[in-house]
């Protein structure tokens, strides 16, 4: 049976969720003169954007158009998807992806499927897999909540070079508190920037916490951020700690008491790939 010029325009609005406009494509093609939907449907395409119900379904497609951005109705659908799928794979909220207006607004603001992606996954990471050290870092260091983890990842206007800086000082900083050692935010971002991997941040605050006798008694002592900056590649702090690691070590010897300070500070090797 041959397909209907009246099915064949339905079948062209389905995709696009444009069913409510069945009547009124069918209506527009009547009064077109035409003797072929096939022929109407590229017409149909260019009248769509003036309807209610397509500015509904695409909020985002007269803006782009009227910024120079200008997207077809099948890349709108192809990038919705590509949305979709990342939102799913990354367990974000179904809501964040059935909501159009944040839909419309990421593609305004040039999030790509790809960068969208990234920050799903630093959602991920941060929201369901990160320890409570972590999450506390994330609160202390950029205020953000229990309730806004997944939200700050994903607002547009919050650049995504940023969002990873933060997430990685976030991990240090959490490495620390796991370790009893607390760091600032400009401690824990110029960590974050210097590649270390994961179990290398880890190694270095342990000895950072293995160390802290060093920071009290008699006689010539080292700060915290000493102690911490000595495991992380300051030649000027891992002198310092020598020079009181050698100080407390001569105590011992003097007064005939067990050597409990280790000995020897030269930091974490070459950063590596985090």
């Amino acid at each position: 049976m041959a397909t209907s010029a009246q099915d064949i325009i339905e079948m062209f609005l389905k995709p696009y969720g444009l069913d409510n406009l069945a009547s009124w494509a069918w209506g527009e093609y009547l009064s077109s003169g035409l003797t072929s939907a096939d022929s109407f449907t590229p017409i149909l395409k260019a009248k769509l954007p003036q309807q209610q119900a397509f500015i509904d379904r695409f909020p985002a497609y007269n803006d782009m158009l009227k910024a120079g951005k200008g997207i077809s109705i099948d890349q709108y659908v192809t990038y919705e998807k590509n949305i979709s799928d990342a939102a799913s794979l990354y367990g974000l909220p179904k809501s964040f992806v059935a909501d159009r207006t944040y839909v419309a607004d990421i593609l305004k603001a040039g999030v790509s499927a790809n960068e969208f992606a990234a920050r799903a996954q630093i959602a991920r990471d941060n929201s369901l897999l990160a320890p409570p050290e972590t999450k506390q870092a994330l609160q202390t260091l950029y205020g953000v909540t229990p309730g806004d983890l997944t939200a700050y990842w994903m607002d547009p206007d919050k650049a995504l070079p940023i969002l990873q800086q933060q997430a990685t000082a976030a991990a240090v900083a959490g490495a620390g508190l796991a370790n009893g050692v607390a760091v600032d935010r400009a401690t824990a971002e110029r960590i974050g920037a210097m590649g270390y991997s994961d179990a290398q941040v880890r190694s270095g605050f342990g000895s950072a916490a293995g160390q802290q006798a060093l920071s009290t008694g008699n006689g010539e002592t080292v700060s915290q951020q000493q102690l911490v900056d000595a495991q992380f590649g300051n030649v000027a702090a891992q002198q310092a700690v020598q020079r009181v690691q050698q100080g407390h070590v001569a105590q011992f010897q003097q007064g005939g008491g067990a050597q409990t300070v280790q000995s020897g500070v030269s930091g974490l090797g070459q950063s590596g790939t985090r």
